[in-house]
């Protein structure tokens, strides 16, 4: 997720976008769970940048809530790159994102994983 985490701080999203579903694949196979959920709070910054920021915050609560769980705590990023919530400008007023946080923790991490792999093969198009 490094390499995710690079092409964000490069702004090469589409690159990022890939990075993090392969590592989600590679984390959902061997069961890993934890890499599973920084996958999701990676993957969100790409959706976020494609133009989908309530689904790319609802993969972060999802994310975060499935960290919490388990116990633990995400990794920072080696690169100074910008959180999600930072990212969605205008598009979304504080309400809307606090209330896209909430739906996603709803979620739970294979829930969140099928939603991931749903906008990425739509290309994000279809933002709500």
């Amino acid at each position: 997720l490094q390499k995710a985490e690079s092409l964000i701080f490069q702004e090469d999203y589409p690159g990022a976008q890939q990075a993090a579903l392969d590592s989600m694949a590679t984390a959902e196979r061997a069961g890993d769970t934890f890499t599973m959920a920084w996958a999701l709070q990676r993957l969100a910054i790409p959706i976020i940048e494609a133009g989908d920021p309530g689904t790319g915050l609802r993969l972060v609560g999802a994310a975060r809530e499935s960290m919490r769980k388990m116990g633990g705590s995400f990794l920072p990023p080696l690169a100074p790159i910008a959180p999600a919530e930072e990212r969605v400008g205008a598009a979304l007023d504080d309400e809307q994102v606090a209330a896209a946080l909430e739906e996603g923790r709803e979620l739970n991490l294979l829930e969140a994983v099928k939603l991931a792999r749903e906008v990425a093969e739509r290309g994000s198009d279809g933002a709500r």
